[in-house]
């Protein structure tokens, strides 16, 4: 790509015409059009600050053929131009006509101050100060573009660009990073502007206002330390440019703020007070005053304390992290404070962190339904070398979880067996693992007695902290119990005890299953009307809290009570909502989650009146309820079986099946 600096094409060309003008070298009818013309052109440089691009030649002759509606004078005109710019065809020519331009501001006093005499003034001097290597850039374009090349359209043309030019880049920049800094935006894709950036660093790599774009564009698509590293590059080159330091600290400070680092925007912006009064700058006093009230207004209470030892400042990021997960906050938050807990780790060589660092990241991944990454990061705790056991006992406990979620109980059970085995003194102090334990068994169908559920709800006040996640887990745990032995108006006094409770506390997670819990037994006892209200707000609680899981269950059992109404519309609407999930849900590797929305599509498709699949979705989901061992949805996918078969007059098949259902019922 040529390289030139403010001595362009295009003004080559307008330089041309003001030496015509000044030669009055046009009909008398147009001369007060190109003086007009050239005056705007000169001082409206809206397309190379908007678009780093100038107008070709023929943009500027379709200018000129609206100058007149004598289309046989300006065609006229127009050739006379395009001759005597195609005469300028080679180096020494275009040395001639640049010699030439000093007979027209010689000895002419009142065009000293005039547009087009500091205009003609100002590319004379940029010419004569080019180096050699750029004249022949200068040249080349010059060439290209009287024949018709676009040149400079970065952003106007597919066409492969031949020149690019400094200072239009350098004014193309400048808007950019006003624009940003005012609007929080650009007129540019994102992806687009960093490409052009990564483009122009090659070609103009000393221009420091492209740092300033590069890091303000990081900001647009909220990429903390690419942002931060491009500020500080930006401020290296411009320290030497007579730039404050106190500038350089306020915009640390609002890039900090932007990414909501509240407590290092304030920190930064007592540094920027600090210098900023030494160098008696009270327009940058008065900047920096107004961003630490701002920041005073949005920074909570203790919410990003700093430490001096490094280790419970790590921590206390985790912390906020594991609590912003349990409250519902937003994943980019959540990542956000995983990403700079692992940075800090890495460059401060902290030990005895990695575990707790990877745990709370499998979690992180776990809630928002992604498990390969979750036990990827489960595997790399359980791989630490960090030794304290109550993280060890973490590490055991999700993992177990995450078996048992996918099915595999017994799994879980030896994992915990083997924690045991493996810290038998240790573990006989800690409780956790053994209410987990308790747990897992309760809710894989082995043989338990049942007497230890009597007032269990009384008794759950003295064995676990009230109203905590594990109390709730407990409460849940029973009514699932009572809606298995078919005693739905207990199940349902259950939770409407604990539902209150749960809205006063952030366990949002939890208030979704409790809705999706009552949903399901209005469900079973065929009041759909009243199960349909509650599955719209535990799908809007849980999509706000971010937790996928319940998300995913509140979207089945609201498609399978739509698909109950057998009202064609809502029946349409479960397929669409049931499809939107699809992917994300066989991501979890869930087992009964996949099965549920196995079965539930097949009843959805049924009812809309497609025979496409139907029985291959019934196989699937009556696979996994198989393996899961779940006697009464296995027997319910059987029997959907049978209707489809029937209607499709396969009575083999059918006979085949109803001696299957009968061998399971008599089943012990």
């Amino acid at each position: 790509m040529l390289n030139i600096g403010y001595t362009t094409p295009y003004r080559i060309t307008l330089l041309l015409l003001i030496k015509r003008l000044c030669r009055y070298n046009y009909p008398e009818d147009l001369i007060s059009n190109f003086v007009t013309f050239l005056t705007k052109s000169i001082l409206n440089e809206d397309s190379i600050r908007e678009t780093c691009s100038e107008p070709t030649l023929e943009q500027v002759f379709d200018k000129i053929r609206k100058f007149s509606e004598n289309e046989m004078l300006t065609k006229e005109t127009i050739f006379s131009i395009k001759n005597e710019l195609e005469s300028i065809n080679g180096p020494y020519q275009l040395d001639e006509f640049m010699t030439s331009l000093r007979d027209i501001v010689e000895d002419e006093e009142e065009d000293r101050y005039s547009v087009m005499g500091l205009f003609v003034r100002r590319c004379k001097v940029e010419y004569s100060l080019t180096s050699f290597k750029q004249l022949i850039d200068v040249r080349e374009a010059f060439n290209q573009y009287v024949h018709g090349d676009s040149g400079d359209a970065q952003f106007l043309s597919e066409k492969k660009v031949n020149w690019a030019s400094s200072y239009n880049i350098r004014e193309f920049l400048k808007t950019q990073a006003e624009k940003i800094e005012r609007t929080g935006t650009s007129n540019i894709n994102p992806i687009v502007l960093h490409k052009f950036l990564a483009d122009m660093s090659v070609e103009a790599p000393l221009l420091s206002n492209m740092h300033q774009v590069r890091y303000l564009n990081y900001i647009r698509t909220r990429e903390y330390i690419q942002s931060l590293s491009s500020l500080h590059l930006f401020f290296d080159y411009s320290l030497g440019k007579d730039v404050g330091v106190q500038y350089a600290l306020l915009n640390i400070s609002i890039l900090e703020y932007k990414f909501g680092h509240f407590y290092n925007a304030s920190s930064s912006l007592n540094n920027a007070l600090s210098a900023a009064r030494n160098a008696n700058d009270d327009i940058c006093l008065q900047e920096v005053q107004y961003w630490i009230e701002v920041c005073r207004k949005n920074q909570t209470v203790n919410d990003n304390a700093s430490y001096s030892d490094d280790y419970i400042n790590n921590m206390n990021t985790l912390t906020r992290a594991r609590d912003m997960l349990r409250e519902g906050k937003s994943p980019r938050h959540v990542f956000e404070a995983l990403y700079k807990s692992l940075v800090n780790i890495k460059i401060k060589e902290i030990n005895n962190m990695d575990r707790v660092q990877y745990l709370v990241s499998s979690l992180a991944w776990q809630k928002y339904g992604n498990s390969t990454l979750a036990e990827t990061y489960l595997a790399l705790a359980e791989n630490s070398k960090d030794e304290t056991i109550e993280d060890i006992e973490k590490t055991v406990i999700s993992h177990a979880n995450m078996l048992q979620l996918m099915g595999n109980s017994e799994e879980a059970l030896k994992i915990l067996k083997s924690f045991q085995d493996n810290y038998p003194t240790e573990s006989d102090f800690l409780m956790d693992w053994r209410q987990t334990e308790a747990r897992i068994k309760r809710q894989s169908n082995k043989k338990r007695n049942f007497d230890m559920f009597t007032n269990q709800a009384d008794l759950l006040q003295y064995t676990i902290p009230p109203y905590s996640e594990e109390y709730f887990n407990a409460v849940h745990d029973n009514a699932e119990r009572l809606m298995k032995q078919d005693e739905f108006e207990k199940a349902l006094s259950v939770l409407d005890e604990v539902h209150d409770f749960i809205r006063k506390t952030d366990q949002t997670s939890q208030l979704g299953y409790n809705l999706i819990l009552q949903a399901v037994i209005q469900l079973q006892t065929n009041d759909i009307k009243a199960s349909i209200p509650l599955l719209i707000e535990a799908m809007s609680l849980t999509k706000r809290s971010n937790d996928a899981k319940n998300y995913f269950k509140a979207t089945i059992k609201l498609s399978e009570a739509y698909v109950r109404t057998k009202d064609h519309t809502k029946v349409k609407k479960s397929i669409f909502m049931l499809e939107t999930i699809f992917p994300k849900v066989l991501l979890t590797k869930a087992k009964l989650l996949i099965s549920e929305l196995y079965l539930t599509y097949a009843e959805a498709l049924d009812t809309s009146g497609s025979q496409t699949d139907v029985l291959e979705y019934i196989t699937l989901a009556e696979n996994g309820y198989r393996d899961l061992n779940m006697k009464t949805q296995v027997l319910r996918a059987l029997h959907f079986k049978i209707i489809v078969l029937q209607k499709r007059n396969l009575s083999h098949e059918v006979l085949q099946i109803a001696t299957e259902i009968r061998n399971i019922q008599t089943r012990p």
